[in-house]
């Protein structure tokens, strides 16, 4: 028998309100963030924004946030090990912890796959590549090639933040947020200044990655 209509309101109503509960803690993310300066606005190398991800173990709460979230993200995923580049360590480390699944990282010196990749792996493991930022950039495409080289399949790219969206060469992106949607957020809320939102905006949309 199918759902009764008070159940399927009851689902509703829960689908509804994790949403809310989900948008609230991004919300909050965000304002963690910004208060510990790792994430910043203005004009930095001729940027608009800037990240300071490598400050993040000095911020274990948030640190541990940003991996529950993320293991949420990974909830519904098949992944017996997680990749992650030199930069993002602190993080691999933490949603390794947080879910139990053996990390295996870059020691990001451009070695071959064999010896630049560390941890405990052999052939056939489906795996998700972890990281600070998603930008789309070349570096992260050639760790997934040299990873599936050495027996890592990885399928999924799961980010703390994206400035792009969508697939690439066959791999789902699931970034935690998305630096244009956190911009119109705080905008909208009256965090950011709507002149200084919009240079964001039109930075990302149109010189990005150029």
């Amino acid at each position: 028998m199918g759902d009764s209509l008070d159940d399927v309101f009851c689902m509703a109503y829960v689908e509804r309100n994790e949403k809310q509960l989900s948008d609230f803690l991004m919300k909050e993310l965000v304002d963690d963030f910004l208060k510990a300066g790792l994430l910043q606005f203005g004009l930095f190398d001729n940027a608009p924004y800037k990240f300071n991800f490598d400050l993040l173990p000095a911020y274990p709460n948030v640190l541990r946030e940003i991996c529950l979230q993320i293991q949420g993200l990974l909830n519904n995923r098949s992944y017996d090990r997680i990749v992650c580049d030199a930069e993002s360590m602190p993080l691999g480390v933490g949603v390794s912890l947080q879910t139990g699944v053996s990390l295996v990282y870059s020691r990001g010196k451009g070695e071959p796959p064999v010896f630049d990749l560390v941890g405990a792996y052999d052939v056939g493991h489906p795996s998700i590549l972890l990281l600070n930022i998603w930008d789309g950039n070349g570096s992260a495409l050639k760790l997934i090639n040299n990873a599936r080289r050495v027996g890592l399949e990885i399928n999924t790219i799961v980010a703390i933040f994206s400035l792009e969206t969508g697939k690439t060469n066959s791999v789902d992106v699931a970034p935690l947020l998305n630096l244009m949607d956190t911009v119109k957020c705080l905008a909208d809320n009256q965090r950011l200044p709507a002149g200084q939102a919009q240079a964001i905006m039109t930075w990302l949309s149109s010189d990005y990655p150029n």
